[in-house]
C-alpha cells in the first residue's frame, strides 16, 4: 500500500512540475513581445518630459504609487508596497484565480524597484525581463505601466484571455492521469506519429503531454485530450 502511494505521489509531483513549466512558458510567450514592444514605443524622445532638478526619491515613489493605485481601480488589480533598507518596491499583480482551491494559481507580476538613483521595471519575477531607468525618468516609467495595462486589458484583451484559458486547459488535462493511461497515450501517439508522412520526425514525451515536429511547427498534444479523442492528433498530422 505504501509503495502504491509513493508511486502516485511521485507521479503527482512530476505532473505538478510539468504544469508549472508550461505555465511559465506560455506566460513568457505572451509577456516577452508585449513588454519589449512597449519599451520600444516609450522613450525619452517619444515621451518628452522635463527633467526636474532636486528631485526627491519620495516624490518618485508617491507619484508611481499613486499611478499604480489608479490602474488598480481602473482594471481591478492588486498593488503591494514593500519598503526595504535601501529601496522601495511597488508590485502590480494580475491574478489568475483558482476558484476551486480558493487561491491564486498564477500571478503575472510587474515589479517597480526604486532606490536613490535608479528605477528598475521587472515583468514576471522568475524571468529575466528587466529594464533600468534613471530616477528622473519616473514619468517614462509611469507611461510604460499605463501602456502595458492598456495593451493587456484593451488592445490584446482577447490574446490575454487565451493565456488564461491555456492555464485552465493545463489544469483540466493534468487531472485524473495514471501511470497506465499515460503509457497508453504515449505508445499510441508514438505509433501514429511514426506512421505519419512527417519527414523530419522529432518527438518528446512527458507525463502530461507529447510534443512533436509537424510540418515545420511544434505541436503539443495533451494525453488526456488524446485519450478522450485521438482525432486531436490525427487531424494535426493530416492537416
Amino acid at each position: 500500500m505504501t509503495m502504491i502511494y509513493q508511486s502516485e505521489q511521485s507521479l503527482k509531483d512530476r505532473i505538478d512540475f510539468e504544469k508549472k513549466e508550461l505555465f511559465s512558458r506560455i506566460q513568457s510567450d505572451f509577456w516577452h513581445p508585449l513588454f519589449y514592444e512597449v519599451l520600444k514605443k516609450h522613450t525619452y524622445q517619444n515621451d518628452f518630459f522635463f527633467v526636474e532638478s532636486h528631485l526627491s526619491v519620495e516624490k518618485v515613489i508617491n507619484s508611481l504609487e499613486g499611478l499604480l493605485y489608479d490602474l488598480c481601480h481602473i482594471y481591478v488589480l492588486e498593488c503591494k508596497k514593500t519598503n526595504n533598507h535601501n529601496s522601495t518596491q511597488l508590485k502590480l499583480i494580475f491574478d489568475y484565480y483558482d476558484c476551486n482551491n480558493n487561491k491564486a494559481l498564477v500571478e503575472d507580476e510587474l515589479l517597480i524597484n526604486i532606490d536613490n538613483k535608479n528605477i528598475s521595471v521587472t515583468v514576471l519575477l522568475n524571468n529575466s525581463m528587466l529594464k533600468k531607468f534613471l530616477l528622473e525618468e519616473y514619468v517614462l516609467v509611469g507611461n510604460i505601466m499605463k501602456e502595458i495595462c492598456e495593451q493587456v486589458f484593451v488592445n490584446q484583451k482577447k490574446k490575454y484571455g487565451e493565456l488564461r484559458n491555456n492555464f485552465k486547459k493545463i489544469l483540466l488535462c493534468a487531472d485524473g492521469l495514471t501511470p497506465k493511461t499515460i503509457e497508453i497515450a504515449q505508445n499510441s501517439i508514438r505509433t501514429l506519429y511514426e506512421a505519419s508522412e512527417e519527414r523530419n520526425k522529432n518527438l518528446v514525451q512527458r507525463n502530461l503531454y507529447s510534443s512533436m515536429l509537424c510540418k515545420g511547427r511544434i505541436i503539443r498534444i495533451f494525453h488526456k485530450d488524446f485519450l478522450d479523442n485521438p482525432d486531436v492528433l490525427i487531424k494535426e498530422l493530416n492537416n
